[in-house]
């Protein structure tokens, strides 16, 4: 491969990309979208005011009073506590608690003057204390999330002031306990709640899948637009297949790259307690701090991401050479969709156990390697061991695709109208000529 002409595509195709408007909007937008995915829901939520009009159909006698009076106090306590919180605000305006034991009269009079918008719903209580809502809508689960807490308060303290105990001793026996966690490192133990290592996993996993499609994808569509406009006959008359094809996925790579230093610098911004406390200002909400994103996780991040889009962007590009438009490839395209899919069915039991038998087998699957590897060293390091041959499985899986894809590309490129088969792919990948 001549050096100074591979260096001429590659600057061709960096400059082709990095000078494109569209760059730089998804570059300043995609950011701003996450934010607003995180932070607007706890917004409205919070902003959430509503009044669920309801009457209650006691059988025991008792309870539904006692129901009412807590529904009510829950209301006044929040109404008091003057502070802002994240949470909905829910207001249950028992309008009457009726005492019948005939469930099918009041279920007809009852169910009436929900259809005809007197009330939201109304609750049955039975003599065995079981409770049975009806609503037109019973999808709202915030509502039915908080008045679902507060029928198992009144039945659980109705049921041990039966059995003798006092206020103090039920509200001792239901005080929460927490379990604090801490992760240990060799620098020592930090305290580290699961949820925060979670959120990392899921956003490091997340963001590698999405940016290795992405740049996978746009190496494709950049193959077939130069394909089918007959640019590559011009390029070919002084540059090899092999060049080119480098040419354009490295030239793309660097692209990606600057892209991913700007957004990882921007999470760590985001990462630190001084930009919580201003979001929380601003937002007029509690915003929780985003967990704290190590440097050796950001640096395997970027690693990973150069390895396994120098393996997908191959193969797309071997894609793209085969054949003369976007429907032609989509057949094909179809291969990668379970190595695609894997990783997030196996996404659980990783984080719950990453040194689990199925997280160190599928590590070692080059398709697999990028996400899960980044995956576990999100979670729990792996064993140095364990991330050398991990690394090592997917330079020598990169290598043969790259070899793959230069056999089919050198054929391809110049391969007009006809759409080849499958068993003519795997003859040129391996045509010794």
């Amino acid at each position: 491969m001549n050096k100074k002409k591979a260096l001429v595509l590659i600057e061709r195709e960096f400059l082709h990309r990095i000078k494109s408007k569209s760059f730089w909007i998804n570059t300043l937008v995609v950011p701003i979208i996450m934010i607003a995915i995180g932070i607007l829901p706890r917004f409205f939520i919070s902003k959430m005011h509503q009044t669920e009009k309801m009457k209650i159909v006691d059988e025991s006698g008792y309870l539904g009073v006692k129901l009412a009076n807590y529904l009510k106090s829950i209301h006044s306590s929040e109404q008091n506590a003057n502070i802002k919180s994240k949470d909905p605000t829910i207001e249950f305006k028992v309008l009457e608690v009726i005492e019948s034991k005939k469930f099918d009269k009041e279920a007809s009079k009852l169910d009436k003057e929900i259809l005809d918008n007197k009330i939201d719903s109304w609750l049955y209580i039975t003599e065995e204390g079981e409770f049975i809502y009806r609503s037109k809508n019973v999808s709202k689960v915030v509502t039915l999330t908080k008045l679902e807490q507060a029928v198992n308060d009144v039945t659980r303290f109705d049921r041990l002031r039966r059995k003798g105990l006092s206020a103090d001793e039920i509200a001792t026996i239901f005080s929460p306990i927490r379990l604090e966690t801490f992760k240990v490192t060799p620098e020592g133990a930090k305290r580290e709640t699961s949820g925060s290592r979670i959120i990392v996993a899921v956003v490091v996993m997340g963001f590698l899948y999405v940016m290795i499609l992405l740049y996978g994808q746009i190496v494709l569509t950049g193959v077939l637009e130069e394909k089918s406009s007959k640019i590559v006959e011009i390029i070919l008359s002084s540059a090899t297949t092999f060049e080119m094809m480098m040419g354009k996925i490295i030239g793309i790579a660097s692209v990606a790259l600057i892209q991913i230093f700007l957004w990882i610098s921007f999470a760590l911004f985001l990462a630190s307690p001084y930009t919580a406390k201003i979001a929380q200002n601003i937002a007029s909400i509690p915003v929780p701090q985003l967990p704290p994103i190590p440097f050796y996780l950001a640096l395997h991040l970027v690693f990973l991401f150069i390895l396994g889009y120098l393996f997908y962007a191959s193969f797309y590009a071997l894609l793209g050479s085969a054949f003369n438009d976007i429907q032609e490839v989509q057949n094909m395209g179809n291969l990668v969709i379970p190595f695609i899919i894997a990783p997030w069915l196996i996404f659980i039991p990783i984080i719950n156990d990453p040194d689990s038998f199925i997280s160190v087998i599928s590590t070692f699957i080059p398709p697999l390697t990028p996400l899960i590897l980044a995956l576990r060293i999100a979670v729990k390091v792996p064993p140095l061991w364990q991330q050398i041959m991990a690394y090592l499985v997917l330079i020598i899986g990169d290598i043969l695709m790259i070899w793959m894809a230069s056999k089919v590309y050198r054929v391809g490129i110049l391969l007009y109208g006809k759409k080849p088969t499958v068993g003519e792919i795997w003859r040129w990948i391996v045509s010794k000529n």
